[in-house]
Parts: C-alpha cells; sequence; structure tokens
C-alpha cells in the first residue's frame, strides 16, 4: 500500500481493501447535505425570523426596544454558544439521537413558550432552548458535510446546508406575517412547534455517521498527534486565533442587526407590515442568491475563500450607511436585496474559512472559535443597539455603529492569514495544497466517493 505512513484505510473486518461497493454510495454525500439543507430549512430559518414577532412581543408585555431585545439577543447568543455543550455531547451521542434531541427541545420550546404569561420566560424558553435547538441543527449538520467531503467541495457542501436556513428566512417570512394577522404570535409558534417535530423527526431517519466502507481516513499521524501534544503550545496562544476571533465577533456585533431590528426598522421609515416582511424576503433573496454562487465556483475559486470575506464586509459596510439615506419603498427593496448579498457570502463562507485556517481535523475546535465569539457578538449587540434607538429614537446611529464594526472586522480577518503567511508559514494552512495527498488516498483506497481527510497541522 503506497504512502502507508499518511493513509491508512479505516478498519474493516479483515483490514484488506474492500472487494465491492454499491453503487448508490457515491450519491449519499449529496442526498444527505440536501436532508441538511431541510433541517436547516425549518430550525434555523424560523429563528432567522424572529424580527417578525418583535413588535407583537413588545405590545403584549410592554416592553421598551432593549428590553424586548434580549429575546432575539439570548436566542442568536444561545445559538451561537451552544457549540460549547453541543459539540462535547456529539462526542457521546450518534448523528441521529443528537437530532432527536433537537427536534424535541426545538418543538418543547416554543410550545412553552406560547404559554409565557411574562417577557421573563420567553426570554428563558425561546431565547435559550429554541437557540440551543438551532445550534444543535447547525452543528449536527455540518458535522455530516465535514465527514463526507474534501477540500473545497466541502465548502460547496457546507454552503448548500446553510442555503436552508436563508431559505427558511424568506420563504417562512410572508407566511408567518399571514400567521401573526389572523391568528396572533401564541398560535403561530405551536403551529411551527408540530412542524418543527415533524421534520425534525423525519430529518433523523438519514443522519448516520459514515461507516468503515465509506471512510478513507488519515490516520497514520493520530498516534504522532497524541504523544505530541502535551508539548504543542496552546491555540490560544497563536495571534492569528485572536484576530480571527476579533473579527468574527465584531462582525456578529453588526450583524445581529439585520436580525432582530431589520423589519421593525423598515417600519420605523414607513414600511407597512406586509412590506416589511417583503423586506425581509428580500433580503434573504439576495443572501440565497450569494450562497447558490458560492456552491457553484467555490471549488474553482483559485485562491484560499478567506479572502473573499473582507471585500464582503466592506461591501455590508456601504450598504449600511446606504439604508440611511433614503426612505423610498424601491429603493430600501434594492438596497435590502444588496445587503443579503455580502451575508450570503460571510455566512456561507464563515466555517469553510475556520477550517483552512485551523485545519479539517481541528473541525470541533473551529466551529467552537467561529461560533462563540459570533455568540458573544449576538449578545452584546441587539442591547447596544436598542439602548441607541430608545436614546435618538431613530435607528440611524445603530446602523453607523455597524458600519465602522464592519470596517474593524474586515481588517482584522485579513490580518489573520497574513500574520500566518509572513510571521508563521509552518501554521499558514490557507495555501495548504493537499489536493495530490487526497487524491493519492482516492486513487489507492477508494470507496465510493466519500473519505475523510485531515490535514496534518503543527498547531
Amino acid at each position: 500500500m503506497s504512502r502507508k505512513n499518511d493513509y491508512e484505510l479505516a478498519s474493516t473486518k479483515d483490514n484488506d481493501v474492500i472487494e465491492s461497493v454499491p453503487w448508490y454510495r457515491g450519491n449519499l454525500p449529496w442526498f444527505k447535505t440536501i436532508i441538511g439543507t431541510f433541517h436547516q430549512f425549518v430550525f434555523i430559518g424560523f429563528l432567522y425570523n424572529f424580527g417578525l414577532f418583535f413588535d407583537e412581543l413588545q405590545h403584549e408585555f410592554q416592553s421598551s426596544v432593549a428590553l424586548t431585545g434580549w429575546i432575539g439577543s439570548i436566542s442568536y447568543c444561545s445559538f451561537m454558544f451552544g457549540t460549547l455543550a453541543s459539540t462535547w455531547v456529539l462526542r457521546h451521542l450518534s448523528f441521529r439521537k443528537f437530532g432527536i434531541i433537537g427536534a424535541v427541545i426545538g418543538s418543547a420550546s416554543l410550545v412553552a413558550t406560547s404559554f409565557s404569561p411574562t417577557l421573563i420566560y420567553v426570554i428563558l424558553f425561546y431565547g435559550v432552548f429554541y437557540g440551543l435547538s438551532a445550534n444543535i441543527s447547525m452543528i449536527l449538520t455540518n458535522e455530516v458535510v465535514i465527514l463526507l467531503f474534501h477540500d473545497k467541495r466541502r465548502a460547496s457542501a457546507m454552503t448548500l446546508v446553510a442555503l436552508g436556513a436563508t431559505f427558511g428566512n424568506f420563504a417562512m417570512s410572508n407566511l408567518i406575517e399571514f400567521s401573526l394577522e389572523h391568528i396572533g404570535w401564541r398560535w403561530t409558534f405551536r403551529i411551527s412547534a408540530a412542524v418543527i417535530f415533524i421534520f425534525g423527526m423525519f430529518c433523523c431517519i438519514f443522519f448516520t455517521k459514515p461507516t468503515n466502507v465509506d471512510v478513507c481516513k488519515i490516520g497514520a499521524m493520530e498516534t504522532k498527534r497524541t504523544s505530541q501534544s502535551a508539548s504543542r503550545p496552546s491555540l490560544l496562544c497563536f495571534p492569528e486565533v485572536w484576530l480571527f476571533s476579533l473579527a468574527t465577533f465584531t462582525c456578529y456585533l453588526a450583524l445581529v442587526f439585520q436580525y432582530v431590528y431589520m423589519a421593525t426598522f423598515l417600519e420605523s421609515i414607513g414600511l407597512s407590515n406586509q412590506k416589511s416582511a417583503t423586506g425581509i424576503t428580500v433580503l434573504a433573496i439576495g443572501d440565497a442568491f450569494s450562497k447558490v454562487v458560492i456552491i457553484l465556483v467555490a471549488p474553482r475559486i483559485p485562491f484560499p475563500l478567506i479572502y473573499c470575506l473582507p471585500v464582503s464586509l466592506l461591501v455590508l459596510m456601504i450598504v449600511s450607511v446606504g439604508l440611511t439615506l433614503t426612505t423610498n419603498t424601491i429603493l430600501i427593496l434594492c438596497i435590502t436585496f444588496c445587503y443579503g448579498l455580502p451575508r450570503g457570502v460571510y455566512n456561507g463562507l464563515q466555517l469553510p474559512t475556520g477550517l483552512e485556517i485551523f485545519g479539517a481535523r481541528r473541525s470541533k475546535t473551529s466551529a467552537n472559535i467561529v461560533l462563540v465569539w459570533s455568540g458573544v457578538g449576538n449578545l452584546i449587540g441587539p442591547f447596544i443597539q436598542g439602548s441607541l434607538y430608545d436614546s435618538t429614537g431613530s435607528y440611524n446611529p445603530a446602523l453607523y455603529l455597524c458600519t465602522g464594526l464592519y470596517l474593524v472586522s474586515s481588517v482584522t480577518l485579513l490580518l489573520a492569514p497574513l500574520y500566518q503567511k509572513y510571521f508563521a508559514p509552518d501554521r499558514y494552512m490557507v495555501d495548504y495544497k493537499h489536493n495530490k495527498d487526497t487524491s493519492e488516498c482516492k486513487n489507492n483506497h477508494l470507496i465510493g466517493n466519500t473519505y475523510v481527510e485531515e490535514k496534518v497541522t503543527v498547531v
């Protein structure tokens, strides 16, 4: 077996090359990816439409903008911070059991929220527990994809999964607005709980870890990595980790505005409730368009994907200023579409570029870094932006703040890979060319089209 020191087959009953593989296995990766897309469509798509409930909740509980904003803040924070718990749980449970837990938590939290007598219960049940169920959806579906794809095909597959949340965002917005007008927010939550439970359970049927016949594993270095783990410095000792973290934090400190306050902002400048929901739909369409483009072109992009993110943040900075300059309905809808384009690029490539920086074998560590700092931004952002509105009566100061934050995030995000390239080239993973190695692994141990690739890094 060639390059035995670098690659080995996943263990089989006789430790020999597998003789035959069913014809359909090569299609399973994309099939499971599509199932993951539907899963995020329901779970995360509903979370992204929280802004449509904002006015209803504020009116019923007679709360301030800043206090009501804590519901969205806590939910997005739990959506991100939940990674710390969910990645640990996933190490001890199968994908299917993990998904069932997410479906039960999500549906039960919405039912409990619908009976909440005070705002604090909404913050607890929806903010904490539904946010956690959305996190389970994200971690589960992305972990499945990471195990099934390699190199830049992985970025396309992960973006396809994230596209489900975007489709859920704009597909549900007008439906939720219609439901709010006719049956109120409480019954909307109860009906959504039933849909989430049914879809969640259905998708879990297909969430299984790759079997031995599905996996070509780079495993010979595992013992070496384990024996050297005590001598390796902590990941937190590397400056690029903190640059990447700062970029993520500042971006989400600004990006959370369009999840929590965009709908109320559109209403504050004169759009009706229905047109406000249309604005959210148009924004999501722009997001979806970007992700479709990423799915098609990511494997063909000749440079590291991480360099796409600073450009998308600069565009977000320009569009944020544009929202403050007009109240014309047509122009606002055009601007919201343009707002969705760079948002789609950032959301679609955020986790794949984390793998470029930290290595594919550190997928859970990468997810923790990205999502924890995203959670911190989501926790603080709505309170700051809501307080600015309460003190000024306008969302424009919050948008100006977002503009500055996008600029800071763009600069620090660009510095992270540049620091690796010029000051720590042994850790520079974004230019790491492993196509030849994975091709050799594929040629020697090909089993269908599915295998696991793990980058060997010094981190």
